[in-house]
């Protein structure tokens, strides 16, 4: 099999249209060269880095839609049901793992309300030959990937692709992760009782060189403007970006400026001034991300979930979950654990396994302190495993070796690529997602935005009612 009967195979496990566009797409080379510099004339704050380029779109049936739903929503409510389930919301417990050092503050921070239920998450996942494998939770406000929104129109306006979807007569929509995080919001300080007014003011904490300037703050807020009537909850308001000492408690109520505000996002990902946390728990403003984001971004929580899989922590239903959908996992220890039935030792096992494993330090962002096995040294990867034992806080994963996909970067050169699929979780509710990916064999096999990842957005494909096939 060539690679591109392999990759019309694994295409055509997203949709029929996926195997026919990367058909129509490479049966005619002007229609490859149509869909080069995808980002020109984009501003740059609608990719994570100015020099980010896009590739082709990628459409997903129903099936594969809803594979995709109940492994985000599913995984994402495992992951937030640790701290009872594991650890019985014990403050010393939660503490000494997570590496807090301070009892008496995790106990405050997980007093309800505590945000977990609500959190906004991204997971990152693998579809890889044994499924479609969560790899890594990043449940923070900052994360990237929302800003998909703004590539809508410039896909479904490029001539290659407006001309397939007349051709095959095939209707497309966008899942839209910012509109998605709106509904959320608005459903949650309805419920909640933060929003009684019918105003849902929402503040956004930057860091000072990330607020947005003034052509920015318009256009967030004619976003904002539209989410609400679509929302249709008879709710309006303002979306304001602020600095963390712009905002300030008045009888009770946090404002910025004259402005009362009823939701922080705290999309600078910094510690917030105290007013912040003591509003949030007085149940006068919904927070997203709250200060057990550290907690519950942290990668060995996957491992937790695999280590556990098995026992009567979770019911069969939850135990099949985690099998289908979190590749085994553990927290790098001394000591004996399971590998796919058999028993083994830590170090030696994760020495003598390098080529199948993945190392991990459990607070790492960006990239960082992530080493693919197959891609390190003998020696460095020995070297690793004891920095890992020595630290702590690390954890070992066994890679997944993606489906090999064809895709375009911005110049349409064409190549197998390492695909990881971001996608959104809002509270329990699944929010969209977007695509990134790196040529296979670049990059130490570790794909992100910063590396120099090639992005693109998925369309899911609707009937004539509007329903999703």
């Amino acid at each position: 099999m060539d690679k591109r009967d392999e990759a019309r195979t694994n295409f055509q496990r997203l949709s029929p249209a996926a195997a026919q566009f990367l058909d129509y797409l490479l049966d005619d080379k002007e229609r490859i060269e149509q869909l080069k510099h995808l980002a020109d004339g984009l501003p740059p704050w609608t990719r994570p880095y100015a020099t980010t380029q896009l590739t082709w779109p990628t459409f997903i049936g129903s099936q594969k839609l809803q594979q995709i739903k109940r492994a985000v929503e599913k995984v994402c409510g495992l992951v937030k049901s640790l701290p009872e389930r594991i650890f019985h919301n014990d403050p010393k417990r939660i503490s000494d793992f997570y590496d807090y050092r301070d009892v008496s503050l995790v106990e405050l921070l997980l007093e309800p309300p505590n945000g977990i239920a609500g959190a906004i998450a991204r997971c990152d996942f693998i579809d890889g030959p044994e499924g479609f494998k969560c790899c890594e939770i990043n449940m923070a406000s900052n994360i990237g990937g929302w800003r998909s929104q703004f590539w809508e129109q410039k896909y479904l306006n490029n001539e290659a692709v407006s001309r397939f979807l007349v051709e095959h007569k095939i209707q497309v929509s966008h899942h839209d992760p910012l509109r998605t995080f709106c509904l959320h919001m608005v459903d949650d300080a309805l419920t909640s009782g933060v929003c009684s007014d019918g105003v849902l003011n929402v503040a956004i904490v930057c860091a000072g060189q990330t607020v947005p300037g003034e052509a920015g703050k318009r256009v967030a807020q004619d976003l904002y403007d539209g989410f609400l009537q679509i929302a249709n909850r008879k709710v309006n308001g303002h979306v304001l970006f602020s600095s963390a000492g712009d905002l300030s408690v008045k009888n009770g109520y946090l404002y910025y400026g004259e402005q009362r505000i009823h939701a922080v996002v705290n999309y600078a990902g910094t510690v917030l001034p105290k007013q912040v946390y003591w509003s949030h728990k007085a149940g006068t403003i919904c927070l997203y991300n709250g200060p057990l984001t550290k907690m519950m971004s942290d990668k060995r929580n996957l491992a937790l979930l695999s280590q556990f899989e098995q026992s009567d922590v979770f019911n069969d239903e939850e135990q099949k979950i985690i099998h289908d959908h979190v590749p085994w996992s553990r927290i790098v220890v001394e000591g004996k654990t399971t590998y796919r039935g058999e028993t083994v030792a830590f170090p030696d096992f994760l020495i003598a396994a390098r080529d199948r494993m993945v190392l991990k330090l459990g607070i790492g962002l960006g990239g960082k302190d992530v080493h693919v096995g197959s891609f390190t040294g003998e020696d460095e990867w020995r070297a690793l495993v004891e920095k890992a034992l020595s630290d702590g806080g690390w954890m070992v994963q066994e890679y997944v070796d993606g489906r090999p996909y064809l895709f375009a970067d911005g110049e349409g050169n064409i190549s197998p690529q390492n695909v990881v699929w971001g996608m959104f979780c809002f509270g329990s509710r699944y929010g969209g997602g977007y695509l990134r990916m790196l040529p296979k064999g670049v990059r130490n096999g570790v794909v992100n935005s910063g590396g120099g990842a090639v992005e693109g957005p998925i369309f899911e494909i609707e009937t004539n009612s509007g329903s999703k096939v």
